[in-house]
């Protein structure tokens, strides 16, 4: 509480079970919920976790519950969303990754 400046930013990443609790934690230590997103591994999955940020000493209320980051579209498929905040990089295979290496080694 001492650590974070009034109007101070604060962000937490926790499993969703924990959501009813890092709330009332937060409002505990006077750090106002301003922003939450929650995680979904795959879209036909339950979510798994949540990203919170709350600042300190703000008036109660104006929680914004944005759209979930959806890790993947389909199995080794990054969605579109990832794929940008990550730029290009894709999922790929053991055998994908060491294809290269061996055709390589194939030489000697």
């Amino acid at each position: 509480e001492f650590l974070l400046k009034p109007k101070g930013t604060v962000f937490f990443i926790y499993r969703i079970s924990r959501l009813a609790d890092i709330i009332y934690g937060m409002k505990k230590y006077n750090l106002e919920p301003k922003r939450l997103k929650i995680i979904i591994p795959h879209r036909e999955k339950e979510p798994t976790a949540f990203i919170i940020v709350g600042q300190k000493g703000l008036k109660p209320g104006g929680l914004v519950v944005e759209k979930p980051y959806v890790i993947f579209d389909e199995p080794g498929k990054y969605s579109h969303e990832i794929t940008v905040m990550y730029g290009k990089a894709q999922v790929i295979s053991k055998d994908e990754l060491f294809k290269g290496i061996k055709r390589e080694c194939d030489f000697m």
